[in-house]
């Protein structure tokens, strides 16, 4: 080849049919999410009283996608596509209930605001969907309880109530 002469079969960057399959699956999506929301417009709106609080509840779900989709980007920029792999599927593994069954223990710790009580409400509720027991106490309350169980002699009681609850959230 000399020099100032193109190449003429230069293989695609890898990078570009990564974009291009994205796009088409996006693409898609975007397509299917209007076409179906289209279905159960009409039943929601009749059943909420209007055409503004569905659509508004859409458009809020759609800036919810927005934002989250520019947080996993942002994490997948920083820490690369494994550890947020590992999140999603433990988030995963966590909402089939697998651990109450076999009755495991859920800690979860962070920073204040980062939604830990979130989350447990949430593992909590979608135990109940599966038709566990859940009960979700904050600390002074639980000890507020546990201190006039014991004082008027209840706490055998207190506590063999909290055992038959198969998920005690305590934040």
């Amino acid at each position: 080849m000399e020099r100032g002469e193109t190449p003429r079969n230069t293989p695609i960057f890898y990078g570009w049919w990564i974009v291009l399959v994205a796009f088409i699956c996006h693409a898609v999506n975007t397509g299917m999410i209007f076409y179906a929301w289209g279905v159960f417009f009409r039943p929601l709106a009749e059943a909420f009283g209007g055409h503004a609080p569905v659509a508004s509840g859409f458009s809020v779900l759609q800036f919810a996608a927005a934002g989250y989709s520019l947080l996993v980007g942002r994490a997948v920029d920083r820490h690369g596509a494994r550890p947020v792999e590992i999140v999603g599927a433990l988030v995963r593994q966590l909402a089939t209930c697998r651990w109450v069954h076999d009755h495991h223990n859920v800690l979860i710790t962070g920073m204040t605001g980062t939604g830990k009580s979130y989350l447990a409400c949430a593992l909590a509720q979608q135990a109940c969907r599966r038709g566990y027991r859940a009960l979700c106490r904050r600390v002074p309350r639980l000890y507020e309880e546990l201190t006039l169980a014991h004082a008027d002699g209840g706490y055998i009681r207190l506590l063999a109530r909290f055992a038959r609850v198969d998920v005690l959230v305590i934040e």
